[in-house]
């Protein structure tokens, strides 16, 4: 039994060889360059992204007063919203207490 094990990872080990060998010749496939095809000249390239290049800026100052601008005034907005929010609360809140205080004198003056 020990032959036959030995001979199926001998073939596997080769499979896999093979397989990185394609693997590694698949991502390098040469491409002739439009300005070189009449000389025949072969440029070869990697198709994998690059992540070392800052992205490109497509801003112009003008638009990030723009944005900066609108962003306070999206933040002003939301402030003035959130103070008449707690305004309503406040006046929501004095309402409770002086229903809660003319219900709790009720009590008092019907069990006297």
């Amino acid at each position: 039994m020990r032959p036959l094990i030995t001979r199926t990872l001998v073939t596997s080990l080769a499979l896999i060889a093979i397989t990185a060998s394609a693997a590694n010749a698949a991502q390098k496939k040469p491409r002739l360059h439009p300005a070189h095809a009449a000389r025949q000249t072969v440029d070869y390239y990697d198709s994998s992204p690059t992540y070392d290049a800052p992205p490109l800026v497509t801003t112009s100052p003008a638009d990030e007063t723009a944005a900066q601008i609108q962003e306070m005034n999206n933040e002003n907005a939301m402030i003035q919203s959130m103070q008449a929010a707690q305004q309503q609360n406040d006046a929501a809140q004095a309402q409770f207490n002086a229903d809660m205080a003319a219900t709790i004198q009720t009590e008092i003056n019907a069990n006297q």
